[in-house]
């Protein structure tokens, strides 16, 4: 399985098993509830009295989603009758989706043992240990051997019966070193002046014009700004909320770490104020506060505390090489992270807070401030333009096929019949009719009853309603539209609403 599908279940699907079904179906509880257990692969596929639990990549046929869906009454998971409630529709949608991408799940039945935290034969791991110089290896072409750390490279050439490579040509050399480091082929001219250079330090000056290059700290940071989940937004658009989803100092965190990288900033020091700049009283510059979005520039859909756990999962990957994030729901079941250790640092997230009001960072000249105040009143002006044309299409667009946009809306409506979902299908495509054009009739139609009045009775079986003079909240023109009792079927109603738009069109 792929890691996309492991942080998949790790952070979706395995908070829900832990929270909603552990409780009567689980080994390590000690209960299996119907001979099902659920805490482990092995325990899903093999299932209960009922059958295996899910069928992977068919949700219809998979038992565990008609249980969590309650589509039979003697089949439902969590039971009301033990206290447990229905999952949410949210809920019940990851489970589908789980189920669909196949089901993986990277429990295994081994690995249902709980652990109890950082133990003796933990403390013996090998990444647990503190770094020890090694003695250089004694190797048989000593020389070929530029630097201790070459020794180390021969030894292992040498015990499998191989020699190194022939040495590079200055040009390759010079190539790679610049790709390596600045991530940029060298100019023409720089390797007309390394090649002329007949000086045993040419290479070294090299490196030195390579390391104190801007470019250095660019190519470099990438690799840290990865590490840090960097992004210029929050993730996503949730539920197409018009919410502003940038972060729009983000790249004050950008150009931190990049800067940080060209002053060869000590990796301790680093660490230390990605942590707590804020509480530092030796910041030589107030820009280095911007190191706090190691922290704060990551995903912001869900609740606080998936919030929280995306932190807690930033730092620890990143400064620990660990996974203790999937301490949330359990003890860790790999490394000795017990359940206890991820809420303490939950505690020490959740009692952290960014302040309404960002500090200032850095000043500009006002001359600079004026230009881009400027630039940034000529593209608002420019967007709201082009948003405005928008609009006005997507209305033109729905005047000239009102009335097929309203009998859509009623053919596709909840409850509405096989044959009259089929009809709908054909209107589309017969009418060419544009999905973000009956989504916005959508919105309308919750929003305006005053306008949608008769149509929205009509749908809802409530056409009695409107042909015996209940018209009232309706506006003026649309209650005289629909004064006539002879308008019964949805043809008619859409007809009527096609005039009335067709009609504001010519105004």
């Amino acid at each position: 399985m792929s890691p996309d599908q492991v942080e998949f279940f790790e952070k979706k699907v395995r908070p829900i098993l832990a929270e909603s079904c552990y409780k009567c179906h689980s080994v390590e509880e000690g209960k299996s509830r119907g001979g099902l257990t659920l805490d482990t692969r092995e325990g899903v596929m093999k299932g209960g009295e009922g059958g295996p639990a899910l069928v992977p990549g068919d949700a219809q046929k998979s038992l565990l989603i008609q249980a969590v869906r309650y589509e039979d009454k003697d089949i439902q998971m969590p039971p009301n009758k033990d206290g447990g409630k229905k999952l949410t529709d949210s809920q019940i949608a990851v489970l589908t989706e789980w189920v669909k991408m196949g089901a993986p799940d990277p429990r295994t039945a081994s690995a249902v043992k709980k652990l109890t935290g950082l133990t003796n034969a933990a403390r013996e791991h090998w990444s647990f240990q503190p770094v020890k110089k090694p003695s250089v290896p004694v190797v048989q072409n000593r020389a070929w051997c530029a630097t201790p750390v070459d020794a180390f490279i021969l030894e292992k050439i040498e015990a499998k019966g191989m020699s190194p490579s022939p040495m590079a040509d200055k040009e390759t050399l010079l190539r790679r070193a610049t790709y390596d480091l600045i991530g940029l082929p060298p100019s023409p001219q720089e390797i007309e002046d390394f090649l002329k250079d007949e000086s045993p330090y040419a290479f070294s000056k090299v490196v030195d014009r390579l390391l104190s290059s801007p470019h250095y700290g660019e190519r470099w940071g990438r690799y840290w700004l990865n590490t840090a989940r960097y992004s210029d937004t929050i993730g996503e658009r949730v539920g197409g909320s018009n919410a502003d989803y940038r972060f729009p100092y983000a790249w004050t965190y950008r150009d931190y770490v990049v800067r940080s990288f060209n002053e060869d900033k000590p990796y301790n020091r680093f660490i230390v104020e990605q942590l707590a700049a804020d509480r530092l009283t030796d910041l030589k510059e107030p820009s280095d506060l911007a190191a706090l979005g190691f922290v704060t520039v990551g995903a912001r859909r869900g609740n606080v505390n998936e919030i929280i756990d995306d932190r807690i999962d930033a730092v620890t990957r990143g400064f620990l090489g660990m996974t203790v994030s999937c301490a949330r729901c359990h003890d860790h079941k790999f490394d000795p992270i017990p359940t206890q250790d991820y809420y303490a640092l939950h505690g020490i997230f959740s009692s952290s807070y960014e302040p309404q009001k960002l500090p200032v960072i850095n000043t500009v000249e006002k001359d600079v401030s004026k230009d881009f105040a400027k630039n940034v009143r000529d593209l608002e002006e420019k967007n709201f333009n082009h948003y405005y044309e928008q609009v006005a299409r997507t209305n033109g667009l729905f005047r000239q096929k009102a009335a097929a946009y309203i009998k859509y809306a009623y053919l596709v409506r909840n409850g509405a019949s096989q044959a009259e979902l089929l009809e709908a299908i054909e209107l589309k495509s017969s009418q060419k009719l544009n999905n973000e054009t009956f989504q916005a009739l959508e919105v309308a139609l919750r929003r305006d009853r005053a306008l949608f009045g008769p149509f929205i009775a009509f749908k809802e079986g409530r056409w009695a309603e409107i042909t015996e003079g209940g018209n009232k909240g309706l506006l003026p023109g649309v209650a005289d539209l629909f004064r006539d009792r002879s308008v019964a079927t949805i043809d008619q109603i859409a007809a009527k609403y096609g005039a009335l738009f067709s009609n504001l069109g010519n105004r």
